[in-house]
């Protein structure tokens, strides 16, 4: 069974991992190296992680981390790809290869959409290349293309109000 759960203090090193994974690199003819989330304009989705604003929840199976996903507020002056405004937190969500189709980033937007909305935010933003297949899961979840680059869009859903549901489960 797959539970979601809040990032545990000491887990910070998985977002490294995700945030590789949650580049869309099947594009390129090879691999890029692990080390590219190194980059500052790709590091900056998890340096400091913990500060005011951030959130994350991940997903685990058997007592193994097998994905994530983390919102960040930026300003002005620090934005991600994803940025709309200082008030839309921007997500980012990845999973291990092995488990995506499964439901798993369905539930994973429900559940920080539910934590954001209780927390005051009308909505949350995303970029996600062109050529990514996650753009049908994000229309899905009723994600709204605002804004496109030549290789990304950026996707806004505005939050409903919604029952919290302090854990979550998936068979």
């Amino acid at each position: 069974m797959v539970r979601i759960r809040p990032l545990q203090k000491g887990e910070e090193w998985f977002l490294e991992q995700m945030l590789y994974e949650a580049m869309y690199i099947s594009i390129y003819d090879r691999p890029l190296p692990e080390s590219v989330v190194n980059l500052p304009e790709l590091a900056l989705y998890i340096a400091n992680f913990g500060r005011k604003g951030d959130l994350c929840y991940v997903s685990e199976e058997n007592g193994e981390l097998i994905g994530a996903i983390w919102s960040r507020l930026w300003s002005k002056e620090q934005k991600g790809y994803g940025y709309v405004d200082e008030q839309t937190p921007e997500v980012s969500l990845a999973l291990k290869p092995a488990f995506r189709g499964k439901g798993i980033g369905t539930k994973f937007i429900e559940v920080i959409g539910q934590v954001l909305q209780q927390q005051g935010y009308a909505q949350i933003s995303l970029s996600v290349d062109r050529r990514n297949r996650a753009i049908e899961l994000y229309r899905k979840q009723g994600f709204e293309i605002t804004a496109a680059t030549e290789g990304a869009f950026t996707m806004v859903k505005g939050l409903q109000k919604n029952i919290f549901i302090n854990t979550y489960h998936l068979v």
